[in-house]
């Protein structure tokens, strides 16, 4: 047990630079779209609508750094768990991010269907390890957001989004930390269409449970479209 999580804190460690490093070829359609003084940071491909015509996720960057704030709904290790009505304001002084989502539709041509400003990870928000920006994906329909940072004690969160009821809504988010020198750890996995928890802990590299628990309050998320 305690080789294999040695292994997943490795993954972990390395898993930032290898994401950033990762880029694909955008169809013109979508790179026409691209504002003025921006410039692709990121691209995921994939259906976001299960038909044959593929679809892209694009984070976006802008050119020149500017102060600006973020706000995400709150979310803790324990209950309530994640608290939308609650502002979790981020500061940056880094270069502002947009996801872009763009639909395909089946003359070729591509549809900008979404824009969120809020959950585009920023240059300085991983602490020691500068850029928080984890990964972009288009996997079964949902978008992956992935964030990782810290120095001693590392943090990391996933947020997933799918297109549902004409909106953008939040089914997902999965955050945890662990200490580089213990291998103390913890898990917690919250599933936003059951409103079920998971929550796991380690200790020296050792599992010690998996408790499961309930958000209490089902008011489905949806990010707000910065179109």
């Amino acid at each position: 047990m305690f080789k294999f999580f040695k292994i997943t804190i490795i993954i972990l460690f390395f898993s930032a630079s290898i994401a950033r490093a990762e880029m694909i070829d955008l169809p013109q359609g979508v790179t026409d779209q691209i504002p003025d003084d921006w410039h692709v940071f990121a691209a995921a491909k994939g259906s976001i609508n299960e038909d044959k015509t593929p679809d892209y996720a694009v984070l976006i960057e802008k050119n020149q750094p500017e102060n600006h704030t973020v706000k995400r709904f709150t979310v803790s290790y324990k209950a309530p768990y994640i608290e939308q009505n609650v502002a979790d304001e981020w500061e940056s002084d880094a270069a502002p991010r947009k996801l872009l989502v763009f639909g395909g539709l089946n003359d070729g041509t591509f549809v900008h269907v979404f824009s969120n400003d809020d959950w585009a990870e920023r240059a300085d928000f991983g602490g020691t390890f500068g850029d928080s920006f984890d990964g972009l994906e288009i996997n079964r329909g949902s978008i992956l957001l992935k964030a990782f940072g810290g120095s001693r004690e590392r943090w990391y969160h996933i947020i997933r989004i799918r297109y549902e009821d004409r909106k953008w809504r939040a089914i997902g988010y999965t955050d945890g930390y662990y200490d580089s020198l213990t291998t103390d750890a913890l898990d917690v996995d919250r599933n936003l269409l059951t409103y079920e928890v998971k929550i796991t802990k380690f200790k020296d590299g050792e599992k010690i449970y998996d408790y499961w628990d309930v958000i209490v309050d089902t008011t489905e998320i949806y990010l707000t479209d910065h179109r």
